[in-house]
């Protein structure tokens, strides 16, 4: 969160961006970080669920772009609910 809180337990369903087909389900661990499986080639798009309270969800999707080979790292930060 903005306080620099890890989001443990929260959740990202992670879409083929081409077609919109779900093909993952990941969720933060005690370490703040969430892993997909491996992924081909293309372009994905998250979008998080399980949001802790207090917190604001996004109402937008994360893109991400995996090349052969290359691992992508996104950071997000969820601000606090007014």
């Amino acid at each position: 969160d903005e306080d620099g809180n890890l989001l443990s337990g929260m959740g990202f369903y992670v879409y083929r961006y081409s077609d919109w087909t779900q093909v993952d389900d990941i969720t933060v661990g005690e370490d703040g970080t969430a892993t997909t499986t491996d992924l081909p080639y293309g372009d994905y798009a998250l979008s998080e669920y399980n949001i802790p309270d207090g917190l604001a969800a996004d109402s937008y999707y994360y893109a991400a772009i995996y090349n052969q080979d290359e691992t992508v790292e996104l950071n997000i930060t969820n601000s606090k609910a007014s």
